[in-house]
């Protein structure tokens, strides 16, 4: 109905424009935390049962931390690997969905995907940033102005944000965790072993939602990497639907990717992007894991309506 209702350019730009002011007040948020915390803590707050104060400031919240060290970026959403999730597909949309590139969008976006600190959002934003920048020196025929202004515009950016903190603290923070042995590294290969454990049980009909959800964790207690969290979108969806849906999810993602990258190879580099970015949440039951097969489904029954609207003409 949502397909059906809105064209999915007026979504995008919407949804850009949006993503990038929580981006915007988050970034805020998080220097005048750096800055001025005294300040942050003027606003409401609220301890969770570990014990953990966050401070709530309307359009973002902030975690109490420990002098010395990083705050990671939350903006409105329960943890900063979600957070990532949204800024990677409005970098997606931004990037490679329309021809007038908006460098602040995009230098706001990349901006606060850093100051999540979150390893899936560093390597995505570095594929998609280079992949952009392939895309334009090999596939135009004439340079754009602004792809330059872009690229000395991200240099000096990430320069500053490394200079300001330190890149040793920031790698720290960032990579050390596929290094040791810590919850985050486990959920996410953890549910890569256990998901597909669970599909090869019924591979065709697959196990269904509530085994799947009852017994996760002791199929991830059975490999290398025991993770309580099943993170994994897409092999979550064929562990409980099966090989036949999860290959229909795939291919109408592609669709819609290609369609709106109007390339086969984007198309297929952008889906591979979704599928890496949704393997670090469990977004199996938000809207815009399914509005894209929709969307591409919408706009080829609009093709064939056209198409017999011809024929009768």
């Amino acid at each position: 109905l949502f397909c059906k209702k809105v064209k999915f350019q007026d979504f995008f730009k919407a949804y850009v424009n949006i993503v990038s002011y929580i981006a915007l007040f988050a970034i805020i948020l998080f220097m005048l935390w750096m800055v001025a915390a005294p300040v942050v803590r003027l606003f409401p707050s609220i301890t969770n049962e570990s014990g953990i104060r966050y401070y709530f400031a309307g359009l973002g919240f902030v975690e109490e931390l420990n002098f010395g060290v990083l705050p990671r970026m939350y903006g409105i959403f329960r943890e900063p690997g979600v957070f990532t999730c949204y800024l990677i597909l409005a970098l997606i949309m931004e990037l490679y969905f329309t021809e007038q590139l908006n460098i602040r969008a995009v230098l706001i976006i990349s901006l606060a995907a850093i100051l999540t600190f979150s390893t899936a959002a560093y390597i995505l934003v570095s594929i998609l940033l280079v992949g952009y920048f392939t895309k334009q020196l090999f596939g135009s025929s004439h340079k754009n102005k602004k792809v330059f202004r872009l690229l000395i515009a991200l240099v000096i950016l990430i320069m500053t944000v490394f200079l300001l903190i330190g890149p040793e603290k920031i790698f720290g923070i960032v990579f050390n965790k596929l290094k040791v042995e810590n919850s985050s590294r486990d959920s996410r290969f953890g549910s890569i072993s256990a998901n597909v454990q669970i599909f090869l049980e019924s591979p065709m009909l697959g196990k269904g939602w509530e085994y799947v959800e009852d017994k996760f964790v002791y199929f991830a207690s059975l490999g290398t990497y025991r993770g309580a969290h099943n993170t994994n979108t897409f092999l979550k969806i064929l562990a409980i639907y099966g090989v036949a849906f999860f290959i229909c999810m795939i291919v109408t993602t592609y669709i819609f990717f290609k369609k709106e990258s109007r390339s086969i190879y984007w198309g297929i580099f952008l889906t591979i992007m979704w599928i890496v970015t949704l393997s670090n949440e469990d977004m199996s039951v938000n809207i815009l894991f399914y509005l894209f097969p929709f969307y591409a489904l919408e706009n080829n029954r609009k093709n064939e309506r056209i198409i017999c609207e011809n024929i009768s003409d």
